[in-house]
């Protein structure tokens, strides 16, 4: 140790570096530039340690009440939900990345307070509260239920797992489930996302007394008749084009809802349209099966027993062209 200090006694430039390297790091660490020792929410542990890709199936309902429970699921590259009656139906594929950035993004950082007799402060022990369980394939990845919002919606208090700690996640995810509601994340588009008129190849519609039956196709970004060389005005055509290309149903139900409907307002509407990307030729077909007393049209894909229900502007257009 002697001969240590004798060799820093003897080389004061090597004592003064060494002392300016300890000053350095002391002030460093006390300054922390680079938020290297500060634990922030950004930087705390999140809930669930996954990509998004990794995620094939949601679980979610109300607390302690199995029978509300909803899924989305994974199917051949489309995320779909099923209904708590069983029915599946394609999702809206932006809500359901809306939602699962928000719980992939959410961290273990603020505990408000512990213990379950707290729950009942932060709204996690009654029916508002929202279990929701993420799994990857088939292995559960953790459950997170849902309680009261706070600061004006900006956070919201959920526990993890069988945990009794609360956290404050700092994003409303509730209105990210649509508090629940059983349509929420149904895909209500009748059209093909993104399908634009400029993909469209043919239209027909086909009614029982054939009055106002029609077969348009285009040729060389043209809209004929079927069978003749009359071009279609483009002031005709376009809102034609419009409307059938942007198709949103107001609600989706099964058959057995269906109410009283006037028999004067069947028809089938076909068309054919070149997908974007591949250029593949796909054909829809919409079964128009009538009209109720509020003039709601309802239709039915020929591809599924789900009925959508639409408001009549978006369909006068079709029928009457």
């Amino acid at each position: 140790m002697l001969t240590l200090l004798n060799k820093f006694k003897n080389n004061l430039s090597i004592s003064l570096t060494i002392i300016n390297l300890i000053l350095f790091i002391i002030v460093f660490i006390q300054k922390d530039p680079l938020s290297l020792f500060i634990k922030t929410y950004e930087t705390s542990e999140k809930f669930f340690d996954l990509q998004q890709s990794d995620i094939t199936k949601v679980i979610y309902g109300r607390k302690n009440e199995e029978s509300s429970n909803k899924e989305l699921f994974i199917e051949n590259s489309n995320w779909n939900i099923k209904t708590k009656d069983g029915i599946s139906i394609f999702a809206d594929s932006e809500k359901v990345n809306q939602l699962l950035k928000a719980l992939l993004e959410a961290r273990k950082f603020t505990i408000a307070a512990t213990g379950n007799d707290k729950f009942g402060d932060y709204g996690l022990d009654n029916n508002d509260a929202i279990e929701l369980q993420i799994y990857s394939k088939d292995t559960l990845k953790g459950k997170l239920t849902l309680g009261n919002a706070g600061g004006g919606g900006a956070f919201t208090h959920v526990l993890w797992n069988d945990s009794d700690n609360i956290y404050i996640v700092e994003d409303s995810i509730k209105p990210l489930l649509g508090r629940g509601a059983d349509d929420f994340f149904f895909n209500k588009r009748i059209s093909p996302l993104n399908l634009s008129s400029g993909d469209l190849i043919s239209i027909s519609l086909k009614s029982k007394d054939s009055k106002k039956d029609y077969d348009l196709e285009k040729k060389d970004d043209k809209w004929l008749k079927l069978g003749s060389k009359e071009e279609v005005p483009l002031d005709l055509i376009s809102p034609l084009l419009n409307k059938i290309t942007s198709l949103i149903a107001d609600s989706i139900i099964t058959q057995k809802d269906i109410p009283k409907l006037e028999s004067n307002n069947n028809y089938k509407l076909s068309f054919n349209y070149k997908e974007q990307g591949t250029g593949i030729i796909k054909s829809i077909t919409l079964e128009i099966l009538g009209k109720d007393n509020s003039d709601s049209f309802y239709l039915k894909k020929s591809n599924d027993n789900l009925i959508y229900k639409i408001q009549d502007y978006q369909i006068k257009k079709i029928i009457e062209f």
